[in-house]
């Protein structure tokens, strides 16, 4: 099966010797990246240091941030993560059905929620809880609009500079004749 980016589903090293091919494997990953943030040094206020210690677990850890990028971000920029609700998020995103970006993105919301949840406990307020998924689907949406947008003008621009280069080469290769 091929690596669809479309809406975030990359297929995660499922072998039959693979740690990452059950749901404790994947939790098992979640736990190593965890460590890895933790034993970082980069001090949870640091922006920069975050934004590159971020860049670079993705690289390493790239089929598990690009399938849960809200565990990530959550996990690098708010030092919040919980392999309980990572078991409980992984089983809920096999059991929905995925059809579309916005879907995607609407499933990523509840990993915060639930963190949240278990946060407060039996104090939490699901009027507050069911505001802060919307507030979080609303700018997941808006940021997932603005990089396709930048994609879209990137794309051009580059169509741009290979006809321009292409037109170039053209005129150097037909000057002498």
């Amino acid at each position: 099966m091929k690596d669809d980016y479309s809406f975030g589903e990359v297929n995660i090293e499922a072998h039959v010797h693979s740690d990452y091919s059950s749901v404790e494997g994947i939790v098992k990953m979640g736990k190593e990246i965890w460590e890895r943030i933790k034993g970082s040094g980069v001090d949870p206020r640091d922006e920069k240091g975050n934004e590159f210690l971020f860049a670079s677990l993705f690289e390493e850890y790239k089929p598990f941030c690009v399938s849960y990028p809200l565990v990530m971000k959550w996990a690098v920029f708010l030092r919040s993560f919980d392999a309980k609700i990572l078991e409980k998020f992984i089983i809920y995103c096999a059991k929905v059905k995925i059809e579309t970006r916005e879907d995607f993105l609407k499933v990523q919301a509840n990993y915060p929620v639930m963190l949240q949840r278990r946060l407060n406990g039996h104090h939490a307020n699901e009027k507050k809880l069911a505001q802060y998924k919307s507030h979080i689907i609303n700018e997941l949406i808006k940021e997932d609009k603005e990089f396709i947008e930048a994609n879209k003008k990137l794309e051009a621009e580059l169509k741009e500079r290979d006809a321009a280069r292409r037109q170039e080469l053209f005129n150097v290769l037909t000057k002498g004749q």
